[in-house]
């Protein structure tokens, strides 16, 4: 029966005989169960982790800090740091030197040394300098000394990385904290300039619609004084175009007037030079009457000669008085003529360099009396012409004077006022002008100042939107400032030439008024020209008459004439000469007057007193009677011609005169029309000027008008966001909260799922997978799986009665181990239920794999089958998550057990997920039962093969 027993077992292949007669069966039996048993004890029974002791990592601090001043405050940055990291024991801190930290970092004996430079603290305060500088926190890690270690330092250094960053930002926050209430302060005075900026712009928008409403309001003014400027420089045209017709006419009667004196002059002179021949015979006629009386005393012939001479020397007085009214006649003309001068000619002075002779003469008495009959006939029609030219002259006048009027009275009244008022509005509308221009350049400084003390306003793109506009407002006002003051002046300056031009305009009329006033009095002797001159034609026609008696001075007249056509020019530049000698001539007639009446009273005496020997003296009295009767009738009638002639002398001389004076006031009236045509032609154009500058600035003023009203608006909007700005930057709070808040904004606020209690709950799946594969990498070594050459029973049977022994042995240490780590990881019991099953079939999905490696190879098989166990160690998430790994490795993990063998036990200990459990537990089956297949395979293949090579060698 034994020895039956005995043979089944050796056809199963088993060592049974061996093993049992040794008594070290049961002791490896035992340390193959204890195999995985010993790797759960040593890993799953730590309470230890990776991070318990950090605090033993040697780490060196070398703080170099030599700290910096932000706000005014002292800061060391890195004295904080050094601080914050001895309360704490994140690592094995060591605060050393540099010189020590190099000597420990060379005898590996730092993990890593952080070293704080210098200008650590320097460089955060740069943080609102233009350039700021970042400080660099600088580390030097040794990572050959662990990888694991170099990882904890590295996650250490951006651990204080971010503290420091926190420090900082908490140091930055507080300075601007504390300048919150400069910011207010900025906000402030900023808005207390926007409301005098306010203030300003309402005073200059009253100003300017002020402004605008006189210029609304005068605007049909300058209309009708435009308008005005162009009827008045028509009439001017007018009057100039008349005076320029006339004036050839003018000339001519001039000199007409001059050859009609001259020939009166020249019949004058001859009459003179004849008196003396008249006066030898009235001496003769006394000596006639002495030599009667002293020879022959005969007193009838003396009282005859006196009675003559009493009655010559009464019309000797009578002629002298005659004589006498004429020169003062010829001293009035003269002064007439003189003053109408001065009143055509403006003040202009009077002809004095004219020349004193006046060289007369004719070929004859009879063409001279010719000439001055025709001369005569010429100063008739210039007297009429000069009456019909005149009387043009004086309706000229008349209308300029309309128009002077209205010139006067648009400028006085209507111009005047309206400029004045303009000067007014212009000079409230430069003060407004200046004040906002002030107040704007207090709001740009304001905010400048602003911008200088919160240098972070700086950046800000609408803060600097703010300063821009508040510099173009302030460049803005002062531009308009500007401007009113160069309205203000223009204003001024018309203001001050219209009340040059008011009086000026005045004496425009008094001056035509005396123009007038002499035009009427120059009208008036006009027309009595006329009348003289009738007269002195036929005084012209009676003298040719006589002109026989006259031949003997005929040559001097005709001399004379061609001297007073040589100084008819220079004529014109004597009035005042002649009105000196009119003078003198009027005080010698005077004296010679006095004289004459004197010798009327002394031979009025000597007759008398010879009328008692008038009867003695009868035949020498009848005798001297008829001589001096004769001599008287001669002396008589030639006094009367003189007489006549002087007094036609006198009238021509005052017609040439004044028609010289006219002629000279013509031209002086006629360049006045000119020079008033041209002004009134400038005052025409400046007056459209104004017409369309007043438009214009009527039009520029309603847009600035509206400008300052948007401005108004503006500065209002401005002053209340500035006091909105001030009211919120005060009320800013600035509490420690507040400063942890800007620091460190954002807090964690995780949760943490399937949290590991301890740090073997995260390796138990790794180790229980690991502990199965070694522990049945193991039991196959108790076990000979070599095929036989003969199989006592089937290879089925074989192969069954191999696996199921070594299934038992596998499923033993399944249970041993499952059952500890159940205890250890304090599993309930549906988990610690899974984790027995799920442990039992995962050793004999193993123990298939092996099987088959070491029944098809042998020794050769447990190798690789070792080797596929390291093979899995990196790539089936043991280390590291697979989605961690390469591509390749991690297409690679999807075919090797333990990555479903790891997931399964991480699904039932961290994950409680039977979902998943389930899906590790199919692909674990797939390998079970492909490997369980190719084992039975291999047993049939083989066992087929040696049964043929049997048969083939029997």
């Amino acid at each position: 029966m034994k020895m039956n027993r005995r043979k089944h077992m050796k056809g199963l292949g088993l060592r049974t005989g061996r093993i049992g007669e040794r008594r070290g069966f049961i002791l490896a039996i035992i340390a193959a169960l204890l195999v995985p048993l010993i790797y759960a004890v040593i890993i799953l029974t730590a309470d230890w982790g990776p991070y318990d002791n950090l605090d033993s990592l040697p780490v060196a601090v070398v703080n170099n800090d030599a700290g910096g001043m932000s706000g005014g405050k002292a800061i060391n940055v890195g004295d904080d740091l050094v601080t914050d990291l001895k309360k704490g024991k994140t690592l094995g801190w060591e605060f050393v030197d540099s010189k020590q930290a190099q000597k420990g970092l060379k005898d590996n004996h730092y993990y890593m040394v952080i070293e704080i430079p210098k200008d650590f603290s320097q460089k955060v305060t740069t943080v609102m300098d233009e350039n700021p500088q970042k400080p660099e926190l600088k580390f030097t890690q040794n990572e050959g000394l662990h990888f694991m270690a170099a990882q904890v330092t590295n996650n250490a250094a951006e651990k204080i990385r971010s503290q420091l960053a926190d420090k900082i930002t908490e140091t930055y926050t507080k300075n601007v904290f504390t300048s919150l209430g400069d910011v207010a302060t900025g906000f402030k005075d900023g808005a207390d300039g926007a409301e005098k900026l306010n203030e300003g712009a309402n005073e200059l928008h009253k100003g300017t619609g002020q402004i605008l409403g006189s210029l609304e309001e005068k605007a049909p003014d300058i209309d009708r004084l435009a308008n005005g400027s162009k009827e008045l420089k028509a009439g001017t045209t007018t009057l100039y175009g008349s005076l320029i017709g006339k004036q050839a006419d003018i000339a001519k009667l001039a000199d007409g007037a001059n050859q009609v004196n001259a020939g009166t002059h020249t019949i004058l002179q001859n009459l003179q030079q004849k008196s003396g021949d008249i006066t030898k015979l009235a001496n003769g006629t006394g000596l006639l009457y002495n030599s009667l009386r002293g020879g022959s005393g005969s007193i009838q012939q003396l009282a005859v000669g006196s009675k003559t001479v009493d009655d010559g020397a009464k019309k000797l007085a009578a002629g002298s008085n005659n004589l006498n009214d004429g020169a003062r006649k010829l001293a009035d003309g003269t002064k007439n003529v003189d003053d109408g001068a001065k009143r055509l000619a403006s003040g202009s002075k009077t002809l004095n360099d004219g020349d004193t002779r006046l060289v007369v003469g004719s070929k004859s008495v009879d063409d001279g009396a010719k000439q001055v009959a025709t001369g005569a006939q010429g100063v008739v029609d210039g007297a009429d012409k000069l009456s019909k030219g005149s009387s043009k002259v004086l309706e000229g006048l008349n209308s300029a004077k309309a128009g002077s009027e209205n010139l006067k009275n648009g400028l006085v009244e209507k111009l005047e006022p309206g400029s004045n008022e303009l000067a007014s509005g212009l000079a409230t509308a430069d003060d407004s002008a200046k004040k906002l221009s002030v107040g704007a350049q207090q709001v740009a400084d304001g905010i400048d100042k602003l911008a200088k003390k919160i240098p972070l306003l700086q950046a800000d793109p609408e803060f600097q939107q703010l300063m821009k506009g508040s510099k173009e407002l302030s460049a803005y006002m002062a531009e308009l400032s500007k401007g009113t003051g160069q309205l203000k002046e223009g204003a001024n300056n018309l203001a001050g030439g219209l009340d040059q031009a008011a009086p000026g305009a005045t004496k425009i009329d008094e001056g035509l008024n005396e123009l007038i006033k002499g035009q009427t009095e120059l009208n008036t002797g006009a027309l009595a020209l006329a009348t003289g001159a009738g007269a002195l034609s036929k005084g012209a026609n009676t003298l040719s008459a006589g002109a026989s008696e006259l031949a003997t001075g005929s040559n001097s007249l005709a001399a004379g004439t061609n001297e007073l056509a040589t100084g008819s020019n220079s004529l014109a530049a004597g009035t005042d000469q002649l009105a000196a000698g009119s003078n003198s001539l009027a005080t010698g007639t005077n004296e010679l007057a006095a004289g004459s009446n004197s010798l009327a009273a002394g031979t009025g005496k000597i007759a008398a007193g010879n009328a008692s020997v008038n009867s003695s003296w009868g035949k020498v009295t009848d005798s001297v009677a008829s001589i001096n009767g004769g001599n008287q009738s001669v002396e008589e009638g030639w006094k009367t011609l003189t007489s006549g002639v002087t007094r036609l002398s006198d009238g021509t001389n005052q017609v040439a005169a004044g028609n010289q004076t006219v002629k000279t006031g013509w031209g002086t009236l006629t360049d006045g029309a000119n020079k008033l045509d041209n002004g009134m032609n400038q005052v025409s154009d400046r007056t459209q000027t104004v017409k369309t500058g007043w438009g214009s600035l009527t039009d520029g003023l309603g847009k600035v008008d509206d400008g300052v009203s948007k401005i108004e608006s503006g500065s209002n909007e401005l002053a209340s966001g500035l006091s909105g700005g001030a009211e919120q930057a005060g009320n800013t709070n600035t509490g420690n909260d507040n400063l942890s808040q800007f620091s460190s904004p954002v807090k964690l606020a995780g949760e943490t799922i399937n949290k590991f209690p301890e740090y073997r709950y995260a390796n138990a799946p790794y180790i229980l997978s690991l502990a199965l594969f070694v522990g049945v990498l193991i039991v196959s070594l108790l076990f000979d799986l070599r095929i036989p050459a003969v199989i006592a029973v089937s290879p089925f049977r074989w192969y069954a009665g191999k696996f199921g022994y070594m299934a038992g042995v596998a499923t033993a240490q399944a249970l041993i181990v499952s059952f500890f780590a159940s205890f250890f990881l304090k599993s309930n019991f549906t988990n610690g239920l899974s984790l027995i099953l799920f442990s039992v079939f995962v050793s004999l999905t193993f123990l298939t794999i092996i099987f088959f490696l070491v029944a098809s190879a042998g020794n050769i098989g447990r190798f690789a089958a070792f080797a596929f166990l390291v093979l899995q160690l990196s790539t089936t998430g043991s280390a590291l998550p697979i989605q961690m790994l390469p591509d390749n490795l991690q297409s690679l993990s999807r075919f090797l057990p333990l990555t479903y063998s790891i997931s399964g036990f991480k699904s039932i200990i961290s994950l409680n997920d039977y979902s998943s459990l389930w899906a590790n537990v199919g692909a674990l089956l797939m390998f079970l039962i492909i490997f369980a297949g190719l084992t039975l395979a291999v047993i049939l293949i083989r066992s087929n093969r040696r049964v043929q090579q049997a048969d083939a060698a029997a």
